[in-house]
């Protein structure tokens, strides 16, 4: 766009630990505001998928993005890619949190979790017995906890290494949680 956004459609908003703001498209890449200036990164850049769903930093400072075709991970300036190949459930990854051990949980659409342990990973799904494979958001709350939102399931809660669920059936209004 005359912006400096390669496309308009943002899909993710997040503010980094340095105070630039990161924007997350759809086929446009991500695209970083350091209160200056626009910086864009894409697939001509290194990035290797210009969709950009979901955009995190972790407790080290390295910034995650969930894309269609794995996580990638930028660190001192350079692109890693993760994908099934290296152990991730599903390419089509939607959400990303840290645990407070400094595990990755990365929510995908159709394969359920991983879990980066810097390393390996450790997947759940439907195959596993995870109650779901549409994870479309991760949450860590102040004590630790982490919150799932599901496509059709409602909320899961893992605590103490246990999950729960809350649904429509203990109140929730919908099991769709986004």
């Amino acid at each position: 766009t005359s912006q400096g956004l390669l496309n308009n459609l943002i899909l993710s908003v997040f503010q980094d630990s340095a105070g630039n703001i990161w924007f997350g498209t759809f086929r446009g890449g991500v695209t970083r505001f350091d209160g200056k200036y626009l910086t864009t990164f894409s697939t001509k850049s290194g990035l290797f998928s210009d969709v950009v769903n979901f955009i995190f930093e972790d407790s080290e400072g390295t910034m995650w993005f969930a894309t269609g075709a794995g996580v990638v991970k930028y660190q001192n300036s350079s692109f890693t890619i993760l994908t099934v190949k290296e152990g991730l459930c599903n390419n089509d990854t939607r959400t990303i949190a840290q645990d407070i051990n400094g595990n990755i949980w990365i929510g995908t659409n159709g394969g359920g979790i991983s879990v980066y342990d810097g390393t390996k990973f450790h997947n759940y799904s439907e195959n596993d017995g995870f109650i779901e494979n549409f994870v479309n958001t991760i949450y860590r709350d102040q004590s630790g906890d982490l919150w799932i939102g599901t496509a059709s399931k409602g909320l899961l809660k893992y605590s103490n290494g246990k999950f729960s669920r809350l649904s429509k059936e203990q109140g929730m209004a919908s099991n769709l949680i986004r």
